[in-house]
């Protein structure tokens, strides 16, 4: 499998694995066994159509007595060679791979493979969601895949967390993997659980995550920024074990706090949220008086030009939230549980109140420059707010020049979170009929092929395309009672503009079984490949020019 997808590292190996060669051993005194391994039809398509085999990938093999080794792929390859170094006994053999870090437990008596995959998603994890098994009584596997893979990229470095739901979705859990009589799988998926949680983000990255294979009615995704939680929602969706299901792009800055510095009064306003600082030092009021009737100053971190906070204030910081004072135009600062006040005639106290007196009530004088002169309107003398270097806190000053720094938590939501192609497309999928919705740019698929051969297969689906000229766009699936046509002429198809269409669909709601022509607008494109949406319903189709 691929380096980019499968990202396998395990200790110790028993035996090593190359490409159209067999390693040389060192004879062992029972029969050596020589097996052939193919990912055949089972290919999942990631980037160019197909997945191979990467140097590093292992594979595990067990005898019907439940004897193992473990192989090691040497080179990049599509099919390998390996033999054991006489461990493995009697068929039927059974393998595994794809499994990460530790193999998964095999049950002899059950011919089983228990899998618990993990409750939390890493980066890179395409190998560990993309799990696939192989039983033979002869010398050549067969790998067919377990799961359905999901996959989520995110661009935006402000993304902490991100929850994948879909109800009866198993996205983690134990995983039962048997095998039929004729060799395909025979698997039972946990569905106690119904979320994939991505945690710990760091920066921009891909994830993908298993799950069982089924269809869904509707899927919610989390995001967890720094400061807030947003959620995405769309509808339902057909996960195709051996199939990627791309969930988009979560791209643009995420939103976030900012603490700006206030360079106007005016601009205040009651229930904003403020932080007291020192103008010159890196200072703020802190949660706690200390025993000289002073409030203790906590660090803050200030950009260069001071004109905002660098990093988020920590706990040790009091917050204000503005409530209206007792005197004219003035404000309480509330911490939550009190207001602060001036406290004395005679010396540089600043206490709390549990009520909003004029000694708690404060006028907010405030330059163009952002220094800050906060005094209370009671009648005590000590009522400027400023910084005493001396103790390293907060108190009240008896002169008119004593300044501070304030600075306000502002959300910042432009430029905001954009969740980009948020469709339920198959990697490897040109054309399909679609149902989308507008609302929310979610596309749902009615039917999909993939066209990764390059030709459609007979009887299932047919399609003939042109970069101009005469589009003719055709699908069948009979098993679901469906036929979709759609035909026009066109030099080259434009984004926004609109094409009459002579249309053909069976077994799609408001739709009748004869030949009617309808319009068409395109409505995208995105590397060759063109959306159209009919002007009448909510029905689409994605179109490619390549």
């Amino acid at each position: 499998m691929k380096k980019t997808s499968i990202l396998l590292c395990i200790a110790a190996v028993s035996a090593a694995v190359s490409c159209a060669r067999v390693d040389e051993l060192t004879p062992s005194p029972a029969t050596p066994l020589t097996f052939h391994a193919s990912l055949g039809s089972s290919r999942t398509a990631i980037s160019d159509g197909k997945v191979t085999w990467a140097a590093g990938d292992k594979i595990t093999v067990y005898d019907a007595a439940g004897k193992s080794e473990e192989f090691t792929v040497t080179a990049d390859c599509s099919d390998f060679t390996f033999t054991s170094d006489g461990t493995l006994g009697s068929a039927p053999y059974y393998a595994i791979a794809g499994y990460g870090s530790v193999a998964p437990s095999f049950n002899t008596s059950a011919k089983q493979f228990s899998v618990a995959l993990p409750a939390a998603v890493t980066a890179g994890s395409f190998g560990e969601a993309d799990l696939i098994a192989s039983t033979t009584s002869g010398d050549t596997f067969n790998f067919h895949h377990v799961f359905a893979v999901m996959k989520m990229s995110i661009l935006s470095s402000n993304i902490t967390k991100l929850e994948f739901e879909a109800e009866g979705i198993s996205t983690s859990g134990n995983t039962k993997i048997g095998f039929a009589s004729d060799g395909s799988l025979d698997v039972t998926y946990d569905k106690s659980r119904s979320k994939a949680v991505i945690d710990g983000i760091t920066g921009p990255g891909t994830y993908y995550f298993a799950a069982n294979p089924a269809k869904y009615s509707s899927f919610t995704i989390y995001i967890t920024f720094t400061d807030k939680k947003m959620r995405a929602t769309g509808g339902s969706f057909t996960a195709t074990a051996g199939k990627v299901m791309n969930f988009g792009t979560l791209d643009g800055a995420a939103g976030y706090t900012e603490w700006q510095l206030v360079t106007d009064a005016s601009t205040l306003s009651q229930g904003d949220e403020i932080i007291i600082a020192d103008a010159a030092n890196d200072f703020a009021m802190g949660t706690e008086l200390n025993g000289s009737n002073h409030m203790k100053a906590s660090a803050i971190s200030k950009s260069a030009d001071k004109s905002v906070l660098s990093a988020e204030p920590s706990s040790d910081v009091q917050v204000f939230t503005l409530a209206a004072g007792s005197a004219d135009g003035s404000f309480a600062l509330y911490t939550g549980s009190a207001y602060i006040a001036a406290a004395s005639s005679s010396y540089n106290y600043i206490n709390t109140s549990s009520s909003v007196t004029a000694n708690a009530s404060w006028l907010f004088t405030i330059s163009s420059d952002g220094s800050a002169s906060i005094v209370a309107q009671g009648t005590r003398k000590y009522n400027s707010i400023y910084y005493i270097a001396d103790d390293s806190s907060f108190g009240c000053s008896n002169t008119a020049d004593a300044t501070v720094a304030v600075y306000r938590k502002v959300e910042k939501t432009e430029p905001g979170p954009e969740l980009k192609e948020l469709s339920v497309f198959l990697d490897e999928t040109a054309l399909g009929v679609y149902n989308y919705n507008a609302g929310n740019d979610v596309v749902t698929p009615i039917y999909q092929y993939d066209i990764r051969s390059g030709a459609a297969s007979t009887g299932s689906d047919q399609y003939a395309f042109a970069p101009s000229g005469n589009v003719v766009f055709r699908l069948q699936c009979l098993s679901e009672g469906l036929l979709a046509e759609v035909s026009f002429s066109v030099s080259a198809l434009e984004v926004g503009k609109s094409y009459s269409a002579a249309t053909m669909l069976y077994g799609i709601t408001g739709y009748s079984d004869g030949t009617s022509t309808r319009s068409f607008t395109v409505k995208k494109e995105k590397d060759g490949k063109y959306w159209i949406l009919d002007d009448g319903s909510n029905l689409g189709f994605i179109i490619t020019t390549k």
